[in-house]
């Protein structure tokens, strides 16, 4: 292959990768329904893991805060949101090696995130602290 084919190439597969990346994880959508601010975070976990919308993997990539308004999600090349706490159920946890926390978002549903269960723990107790109101379920 030519040099000029592989300059085309790499950009397109990066353009392509981008755009099932959003379409799959539904982060475009949580974008639209839940548009980030300037929230300040009191809690921030960086580099986590997690699965989001269709079995979409962020190893390693994802940034959580915990902010008075709800949690914010964010990651390279990609607009963060902020899901109210309110919008936010934890459906059920569990894994096969450890305990995770899956989070629905919105009702009707709009996403939903997998994370490691002590992540979500330790953010939800952060956002209760701050901000004196009840834990979040």
């Amino acid at each position: 292959m030519s040099l000029s084919l592989w300059i085309l190439a790499v950009p397109g597969a990066a353009a392509a990768f981008y755009f099932v990346e959003g379409w799959a994880s539904g982060w475009p959508r949580l974008v639209r329904t839940y548009p980030a601010g300037n929230e300040q975070v009191v809690r921030r976990s960086a580099f986590e893991s997690g699965e989001l919308g269709v079995a979409w993997q962020f190893h390693g990539t994802l940034t959580l805060g915990a902010c008075e308004r709800g949690l914010k999600v964010s990651t390279w090349l990609r607009r963060p949101f902020v899901v109210p706490w309110e919008d936010i159920r934890l459906e059920q946890t569990g894994g096969l090696i450890s305990r995770k926390a899956q989070l629905v978002f919105g009702a009707p549903e709009v996403g939903r995130l997998r994370i490691a269960s002590q992540t979500w723990d330790t953010l939800k107790v952060a956002s209760a602290s701050a901000s004196n109101r009840a834990d979040v379920t």
